[in-house]
């Protein structure tokens, strides 16, 4: 407030305080400066060390028991790395709180990777979403949609058929 009044009465040529108020409103700025930032320097790591031991932050792998798909549909901006191999194994890492939103069930042989949550920027939750990687042994169909992002390397697929939709992206070597 005081910054926004003091930009008034550079710009006019009014007095908006009295110079007495003027100078006890700057004292108080300042005053609250100093207060804010030796409050920061003691609770910052307070914040650290709570981060580093919070199970709500701690990063975890965890594996999920689903096989026989040969499609798979990603959605609501879910990060997948898609690996080759003659085995099927889907595992996701993050922090325990971000793999307990995913949602991942087979249905009508397809893979469904979603979110249980609606993500919000957060400035101070610390929350992101969690890697997913998925290996399987033959694609025949992708989809991804609402800003998803997939990432294979020697793939192996005779007949793909890739849809992107809402802002999603693909980085796929054969």
């Amino acid at each position: 407030m005081f910054i926004f009044l003091a930009g008034v009465r550079l710009t006019s040529n009014t007095r908006v305080f009295h110079p007495a108020a003027a100078l006890s409103l700057a004292g108080l700025w300042c005053l609250c400066i100093i207060f804010a930032g030796a409050a920061g320097t003691r609770l910052v790591p307070e914040y650290r060390d709570y981060i580093a031991t919070s199970p709500d932050y701690q990063v975890a792998t965890q594996d999920f028991p689903l096989a026989d798909f040969t499609g798979m549909r990603v959605e609501n901006g879910n990060k997948v790395t898609l690996v080759h191999d003659a085995t099927f194994k889907v595992s996701a890492t993050g922090t325990e709180k971000s793999i307990s939103n995913l949602s991942m069930t087979v249905v009508d042989g397809e893979l469904v990777i979603n979110s249980t949550k609606h993500w919000w920027l957060c400035i101070f939750c610390n929350e992101s979403r969690p890697d997913i990687s998925v290996t399987m042994p033959e694609i025949q169909t992708l989809s991804l949609a609402n800003g998803s992002r997939l990432t294979a390397n020697g793939i192996a697929a005779d007949d793909l058929t890739l849809t992107l939709a809402n802002g999603s992206r693909a980085d796929m070597r054969f």
